[in-house]
């Protein structure tokens, strides 16, 4: 189970609901409210509907993102089982983090996987009473196939690590922006060749530089950052897995959290409001390099909430770390911007209520069981 399906389960129990996930994560069983279902393709759908039927629930919210439900995409039982719910009268509503429609690797195979995963998105749309999405370049893609859930509606991510996030100003980086004191962040599965060639540069030219690489880098990815590490000489220290709570207190002690993200040929890609993490960032104070492509929305400003990148050359996030981190009153610029988005866009209280407003909840009466 996802970090954004814990948040909103924790938003609205606290508004009175109860809420039942059902996943295909086996680490997520046992917990309260939580039905792991069964591996079998067939039987998911016939178990969904029972599932359904035996809570005497009204709603069900299909929550996509790459790997919740199948590490290839949106599998086909999905919509097998929507047609099912549909025919036992229960409305059905979908929220689409990421639909991968869109491969960076060129090829026929991958070219009919992506035919095939708007296939599905498509079919599922048409089986759903309301539609949104996390990320507006989406629309252009679930708009056509959403006739009777018409509008599709834009709901960013929350963040997904418990920042302490204060309702005033940032606070004052002061000298901590000075390169050789800093501490600059970033996530291991991140962990882009050319911006570990940027870090040892400036390490090099500024010894007392810290990075920490946050969170855990699964195989093969793991074994690249090591060897990419050794190869430009950079230090760093690495945190490893770690619960949310210690994660949010390592991010307290950053000075500057770089968001790289890879980018296709054409631009396709970069940072969008589907990224927790940004959301955590921003709720930190913390400035923030990231990767702009086609997927950043218009809502994000460069020189406003963050600082943007157009190309991931070493050369270029050298630059722009160097930049922030001897313009200390340009990262604060930057830190306080992102704050004052994080409040207005980002945090449960405002997208745990445009979630129950899309999606209707509040009409169900006293039962209160999505």
């Amino acid at each position: 189970m996802g970090d954004h399906s814990a948040g909103l389960r924790a938003y609205l129990q606290d508004r009175g609901y109860t809420v039942h996930i059902a996943t295909g994560t086996a680490e997520a069983a046992g917990q309260d409210g939580v039905h792991v279902y069964p591996f079998d393709a067939h039987d998911r759908a016939r178990w969904l509907t029972a599932l359904a039927e035996q809570w005497g629930i009204q709603k069900v919210l299909w929550q996509y993102s790459p790997y919740a439900l199948h590490p290839k995409g949106i599998p086909w039982w999905v919509v097998q089982a929507a047609k099912a719910l549909k025919a036992s009268g229960v409305r059905q509503y979908a929220y689409f983090h990421e639909v991968r429609i869109r491969y960076a690797v060129p090829g026929l195979f991958n070219k009919w996987r992506a035919w095939q995963q708007q296939q599905i998105a498509s079919r599922l749309v048409n089986l759903c009473d309301s539609v949104a999405t996390s990320i507006p370049f989406y629309l252009q893609y679930l708009e056509p196939a959403a006739k009777k859930a018409a509008p599709v509606h834009i709901i960013p991510v929350p963040s997904n690590i418990p920042v302490q996030a204060a309702a005033g100003a940032a606070p004052s980086l002061g000298d901590s922006a000075a390169p050789g004191e800093a501490v600059i962040a970033l996530f291991a599965n991140r962990a882009l060749p050319s911006v570990v060639e940027a870090l040892a540069k400036l390490q090099q030219t500024h010894p007392g530089l810290q990075v920490v690489w946050l969170g855990h880098a699964a195989e093969p990815e793991r074994t690249a950052l090591q060897e990419q590490m050794v190869q430009h000489g950079l230090y760093a220290r690495c945190t490893g897995a770690l619960p949310l709570p210690l994660l949010a207190q390592e991010m307290e002690q950053v000075t500057l959290l770089l968001l790289p993200q890879p980018l296709g040929p054409r631009g396709e890609g970069g940072i969008s409001l589907k990224n927790g993490t940004l959301a955590a960032a921003f709720g930190a104070g913390l400035p923030v390099i990231a990767t702009r492509g086609d997927m950043t929305g218009p809502e994000l400003r460069h020189g406003t909430h963050l600082h943007f990148l157009d190309d991931n050359s070493a050369d270029a996030w050298q630059e722009a770390i160097a930049r922030l981190l001897s313009e200390p009153g340009y990262a604060q610029s930057l830190a306080e911007g992102g704050r004052r988005f994080y409040h207005q866009r980002l945090t449960w209280n405002v997208a745990g209520r445009q979630f129950e407003e899309w999606i209707g909840w509040h009409d169900i009466g006293n039962t209160k069981s999505p």
